[in-house]
């Protein structure tokens, strides 16, 4: 694996795990399996865009944060295999 992350802008270095729409919005956060740790931080829903959220078998733990509900095209969320705990927000009811 070629590990550029931090390095530059994330769509044109083409950071490990993260996709771009062909207009340079990341739109697929695809790491399953990478040993993350923490939280999902409420700074997810600064992208628009995001399609697919695949961070299952990881240690992700804390809860849901609200902001999800702002990505209104999230069609895809994989979180399973994680410590996530707490309910589902009840804005994340809202999607279609």
């Amino acid at each position: 694996r070629a590990w550029n992350w931090f390095e530059g802008n994330p769509c044109t270095n083409n950071w490990w795990g993260i996709k771009c729409d062909g207009d340079g919005n990341i739109n697929q956060i695809i790491l399953p399996s990478n040993n993350l740790q923490g939280t999902i931080p409420p700074q997810i829903g600064d992208l628009p865009n995001l399609s697919m959220l695949a961070l299952f078998n990881n240690y992700i733990t804390g809860t849901l944060p609200e902001e999800l509900a702002l990505l209104k095209y999230l069609a895809y969320i994989q979180l399973n295999f994680n410590s996530v705990s707490g309910t589902i927000p009840e804005s994340l009811g809202n999607w279609s």
